[in-house]
């Protein structure tokens, strides 16, 4: 009988950890909204303008149109929130894309880009009504991009379908959560003139059950591009009545600016209209921090660049007192 306590005792802790996780970022789906690439979340998401990498499938699909080549990338993010809770957690993240180094008619050139965010949870300890041990269960989430874009002269247009695939090993779901797990996000870029990139990005809305969702979100951004430092801002509004500001500051230096020093605000409220918890909670403040590498192979055409980013809440609230989330990224080009 005791022993039987103490395995609901310990079920009941389990899921009310991951129903807490979950309320602060809105439901299933949640790991999306950590976003890729060390290099974003060090400059603090503000991401939308200077998105030419990989992770454009993500933060803005007509920046695929930047590619130059093939460039593949890999992510790994640590939450330390999660670390504390469990043992194995992990969120990969894979992109690739690919963009003619030579244009069309001089002017027009287009990128294609796929890739995949995923998060992972293993080692979680499954018994049946007696208390007998039935082995381990695993629970996962991946999100996958098929991205597009087309650039003519200084204005870029792209599209990214996204499909989320979600996987609860033994303790499956209804059936009827299978429905709505893919939205389709628009992003455009215009240079006006060399040094300013404007932006703007719709991600649409990711339903995976009644209560669970990404809400769709319109984010408006620009970027300014100097010889050794640039500097980006985003404003998003979605359609549970919040927006808010994320800000960064690149500074590069070295030879041939193969070093990067980065610092972002991430989450500023604007204006909030919605009472719910989870509004609130996503809107908690965040600073972070970044260093980025390039290492030259050969000409300046290929190499690999190395990204670390790290961001922490400002306020930490009750639910994430301790929140804090690391992220490597590597590029080869």
């Amino acid at each position: 009988m005791m022993s039987s306590m103490i395995n609901i005792m310990v079920r009941f802790t389990l899921l009310l950890m991951l129903s807490l996780s979950a309320i602060a970022y809105e439901g299933a789906a949640s790991f999306l909204k950590r976003g890729m690439s060390a290099r974003a979340l060090g400059l603090g998401g503000a991401y939308s303008a200077l998105a030419s990498d990989p992770s454009s499938i993500y933060w803005n699909p007509a920046g695929v149109a930047n590619a130059n080549g093939l460039l593949f990338q890999i992510s790994d993010l640590k939450d330390t929130q999660f670390y504390t809770n469990f043992s194995d957690v992990n969120y990969p993240q894979v992109a690739l894309t690919y963009s003619p180094e030579r244009k069309f008619f001089t002017t027009v050139n287009i990128g294609f880009g796929f890739g995949f965010n995923g998060f992972f949870v293993n080692g979680i300890e499954h018994y049946d009504e007696q208390s007998n041990y039935l082995g381990e269960l695993s629970y996962s989430e991946i999100a996958y991009f098929f991205s597009s874009a087309i650039a003519v002269d200084n204005i870029q247009i792209g599209i990214s379908y996204k499909f989320l695939q979600q996987d609860f090993g033994l303790a499956q779901r209804q059936s009827d959560l299978s429905e709505n797990k893919k939205g389709t996000d628009i992003g455009i870029k215009y240079t006006p003139v060399q040094f300013l990139t404007l932006a703007i990005t719709i991600m649409d809305r990711l339903e995976v059950g009644e209560f669970e969702y990404t809400p769709r979100t319109v984010t408006s951004g620009f970027a300014v591009n100097f010889k050794r430092i640039s500097f980006t801002s985003d404003y998003s509004t979605t359609d549970v009545s919040f927006a808010r500001v994320r800000s960064g500051l690149e500074y590069r230096l070295g030879k041939d600016m193969q070093y990067s020093l980065r610092l972002g605000v991430r989450d500023i409220p604007i204006k909030d209209g919605n009472e719910k918890l989870a509004d609130i909670i996503e809107l908690n403040s965040k600073i972070s921090i970044g260093f980025g590498y390039d290492l030259r192979l050969g000409d300046n055409e290929h190499g690999i660049i190395f990204d670390i980013g790290m961001q922490q809440e400002m306020a930490p609230s009750i639910l994430s007192p301790f929140s804090r989330i690391i992220a490597t990224t590597i590029t080869v080009r």
